[in-house]
């Protein structure tokens, strides 16, 4: 996701294949602190013509009453846009306009 929203390509070689022949554990999938840093990091970040920002509204969007008690979410958000503020200039793309790009494929 990242590397699309810094306008960069991931090249894979598909030669290799690899398989797991082990049961499949059950896979957790509760929101916890890492989803909120990919947000964060990622989708709610926006861009404005030439490098990304974190919208200061995101904080209170995405906290729950018990997490704006404990300050967590804000020490959360404070640490996300400053890297968002350390990286903006890799971004090239937000997630809407990264969509835009995207081809229909009966087109």
């Amino acid at each position: 996701m990242r590397t699309n929203l810094w306008g960069e390509k991931v090249v894979c070689f598909t030669a290799l294949q690899a398989s797991y022949i082990a049961d499949s554990i059950a896979e957790d999938k509760s929101i916890d602190k890492y989803y909120r840093m990919f947000y964060l990091k990622n989708l709610a970040v926006r861009f404005n013509g030439d490098s990304g920002y974190l919208p200061n509204h995101v904080c209170s969007n995405i906290c729950s009453d018990r997490e704006k008690v404990s300050l967590n979410a804000k020490r959360n958000f404070d640490d996300a846009a400053k890297w968002v503020e350390l990286n903006k200039f890799r971004f090239k793309y937000d997630c809407r306009s990264l969509t835009e790009l995207w081809k229909d494929p009966d087109e």
